[in-house]
């Protein structure tokens, strides 16, 4: 080949050996944020406990503040406690199916 040929398939090989380790630096990033992403088994019961009782407390709460507030003890703390547990529930359901299509949101 001429002067420019060479250089050109030079200049090529350098291009995809840069884009080369590019790719394989960004899958090793990728994959050591993936493992800080995904919670292991216990974390995941915990987080789900946690947000549960959360979620029964608050309900709860409100509930008993607006019978006292109305009058109507105890159906609006039965009322609420039941509404934030189902809300609660079908959150985590939803995300759940989300994950396992593949979606991001949660």
């Amino acid at each position: 080949m001429n002067g420019l040929g060479d250089d050109f398939a030079v200049r090529l090989r350098q291009l995809r050996q840069a884009t080369e380790a590019e790719g394989k630096q960004a899958e090793g990033q990728k994959s050591q944020s993936d493992k800080r992403a995904v919670p292991n088994g216990l974390g995941l019961a915990a987080r789900i406990t946690t947000e549960l009782v959360a979620a029964v407390l608050v309900g709860a709460l409100l509930g008993w503040w607006l019978d006292g507030v109305f009058g109507t003890s105890p159906w609006l703390l039965l009322v609420f406690f039941v509404a934030w547990i189902c809300r609660r529930s079908a959150q985590y359901c939803a995300g759940c199916i989300a994950s396992r299509a593949g979606c991001k949101a949660e």
